[in-house]
Formats: C-alpha cells, sequence, structure tokens
C-alpha cells in the first residue's frame, strides 16, 4: 500500500487485522499508533473515502464470532485487561521500561534498531515508511503509560531492523572494505543470537540455566509485581512440570478406590493446571480445573465431592466444605506465581459445584 497508493488494498488491510485480531487480540493496541501514523502522512485524505471503512468493515465481519463470544461470557477479556493493567503488572520508571526493552531485544541488536529508526524517515526508492516509525514511536509511548510489559512491543521493532540493515548495507556497499563489514555485521549478530537463545528457548537444562542467568541479574526485567524472576518469563512458566505432576499424583494415588472414583483436580494458576493436564494422564490423574483466566469457562468439570486443591496460598477452598487437609507440600518452590504449592484434600462439598464455580472466575 506504501508503495503503490493503491487504495483497494485498504479492504485487504481490514482482512489482515481482522486475523490478527482473531490470532490476539493485543494487535488492537496497535490501533491508535496507526490512526496517528495516517492522519500525520500523506494518505490522511483516504479517510474521506470508502475504502478504508470497507477494510474496517471487512475487520469486524471477521472478529464478529469473538465479539459474539465476549457478549456471551460477559467480556471476560476487558475483565482481564483491566485487571492485569491495574493490579498485576509492575509499573516500571522511563529507566526500566527502556532498559527492559534493551535486554528483550539483546543488548547487541541497539546499534541496528536505533539507526533503524533513523532510517525510517528517509525515503526508500522513492517510497516513504516513515509512519511505520511513527507507529513505533506511538505505541511505545501508549504501552508505557499502560504499564504493559516491554516483551510485548517485540514485533514492532522487526521493521526497524530491516531498515537498520538496509542502513548499514547503505554505507558499505562500493566500498573497499565492503566484505570485510558484511562478514563482520554477520559475526556480530550470530554473537547476539547465540547469547539470546539459551535465555529464552528452553535448550539448557535448569540447572544450569541458573548460572547462565546470573551475570544478567542486574539487568533482568521485573513484568509483574511480586519481585522479579530468576529467569526469562518466556521460560518460568514451565519449569519443574514434571515434578509437580509427580508430586500431584502422590497425593491422589494415596486416596482410598472410592475416593479417586469421583475426585477432581483443582489449580488456583493456569500453569499448574496446564502442567497436570498436560503430563498428568501418564500418570492416571484426571483433567484439572481452574478458575484462572479462561479455564474458568469449561466450568467446575467434577461432582466435587472429593477435590485435590493446588494452591500456594492458604487453603480458601475451606469455606466450601466440611472437610479439608493438607496432604502434602510440593517438593520445589517454583520461580513463577505458583510459588510452592501445598496439596490439600477436601470432601463434603456444602454447596452444589455450579454454586462453588460462580465464584471462581480469576481474570488477572
Amino acid at each position: 500500500f506504501l508503495r503503490t497508493g493503491n487504495h483497494k488494498l485498504w479492504i485487504l488491510l481490514g482482512l489482515i487485522a481482522g486475523i490478527a485480531c482473531m490470532t490476539k487480540a493485543t494487535i488492537l493496541f496497535l490501533g491508535p499508533g496507526l490512526v496517528v501514523a495516517l492522519l500525520v502522512s500523506k494518505y490522511r485524505r483516504d479517510v474521506l473515502t470508502p475504502w478504508p471503512w470497507l477494510g474496517a468493515l471487512l475487520c469486524l465481519i471477521v472478529i464478529a464470532p469473538y465479539l459474539f463470544w465476549q457478549i456471551a461470557n460477559h467480556w471476560p477479556t476487558v475483565e482481564y485487561w483491566t485487571n492485569y493493567g491495574v493490579g498485576r503488572v509492575y509499573q516500571a520508571s522511563v529507566t526500566e521500561y527502556l532498559t527492559s526493552i534493551l535486554v528483550y531485544m539483546n543488548p547487541l541488536l541497539l546499534p541496528l534498531w536505533i539507526v533503524g529508526l533513523f532510517r525510517l524517515f528517509r525515503p526508500f526508492d522513492r517510497t516513504n515508511y516513515a509512519c511505520l516509525g511513527v507507529m513505533f514511536i506511538v505505541t511505545l509511548v501508549l504501552m508505557f503509560l499502560l504499564h504493559a510489559p516491554a516483551r510485548l512491543l517485540a514485533e514492532l521493532f522487526i521493521p526497524l531492523l530491516a531498515a537498520g540493515a538496509i542502513f548499514v548495507e547503505e554505507k558499505a556497499v562500493g566500498r573497499r572494505w565492503e566484505k570485510g563489514a558484511k562478514t563482520a555485521a554477520l559475526v556480530y549478530l550470530l554473537a547476539g543470537g547465540v547469547l539470546a537463545v539459551p535465555l529464552s528457548l528452553p535448550i539448557v537444562p535448569p540447572d544450569q540455566l541458573s548460572t547462565l542467568a546470573d551475570p544478567f541479574n542486574h539487568l533482568r526485567p521485573q513484568d509483574f509485581n511480586g519481585g522479579s524472576s530468576r529467569y526469562s518469563p518466556l521460560l518460568t512458566g514451565r519449569l519443574r512440570w514434571d515434578e509437580l505432576v509427580q508430586d500431584v499424583a502422590q497425593v491422589y494415588n494415596d486416596l482410598s478406590p472410592q475416593d479417586r472414583a469421583v475426585a477432581g483436580i483443582y489449580a488456583d494458576w493456569y500453569s499448574s493446571a496446564g502442567a497436570i493436564d498436560l503430563l498428568g494422564p501418564r500418570s492416571g490423574l484426571p483433567h484439572a480445573v481452574s478458575g484462572a483466566l479462561t479455564y474458568y469457562l469449561w466450568g467446575p468439570g467434577y461432582s466435587w465431592e472429593v477435590m485435590i486443591i493446588v494452591t500456594d496460598k492458604s487453603n480458601e477452598m475451606t469455606v466450601f466444605f466440611d472437610e479439608c487437609e493438607r496432604a502434602a507440600t510440593a517438593r520445589y518452590e517454583y520461580d513463577s506465581p505458583v510459588g510452592r504449592p501445598n496439596f490439600y484434600i477436601c470432601r463434603k462439598p456444602k454447596i452444589s459445584a455450579d454454586e462453588i464455580w460462580s465464584s471462581m472466575a480469576l481474570y488477572r
């Protein structure tokens, strides 16, 4: 669209935007930046034509099923975003936020995306891509003001990195040292990748990951309230899932055959529930239920005559049962909101499962 100015491409942009929203609704945070970029560019005249509005209509049609789902479930995503921004995320200072961006985007890439942001405001073969730079700056400011984690900005750096690469190419082409400069740039970027990959992908054993991450502790981003993680938040949610499931299986297998026949498992956090659902079947565990996020929408799942409760807090479920006893404590403390879970066995519910479930929603 920026190269050709073809107005009909607004319809394709609307389709892409609809698919993006159906993939993950946080793409909506790019909206204000896109509007500002449009209004400060020559394309603001397009607003007076039907094409962008047709694109917006197509986007609305694509996401209509999702909107109907939101209405039917009383707008859980809006409730989640509200709770997330108000209570869960850490309100970083400007310096802390920029440091988090530096860490998430790999410090070695800083020169490349800085020059890329500068380069975006100059034409490329008579095509002006400055709106991408405007969208980046506006979205960066908006996300900071909303206290959104800096990692959510990662995709916005792709145009900056591409423009930075073009800038390096422009400066090197035709020079005597062109081949050497390209080789040096390649080695530099590969070194940055080798540094970043073990901290962001699960390829290093957890006990070695701590040793690898310790030298960078002073740069560790803090995304959420309640302290920062020892590791990248991209990794912590999956650490020690095997051990957690083994501990739950031990509690489950210690039940009498009569209790096991009706027992369910409730986890107060989605990562614990996810661990049980993914790895529990091989240990003979039933599926987990949870009030956390969209787990809540699947319902209570069981009669609740006998429930194993997995929680790192004091057992708040006791109010719903005549009998609750702590059966065990997890062997490990988890580097996530799960902490060190306790396992309770609760019997004889005072009210129905549906009545219990009506107060279990946790959208945060």
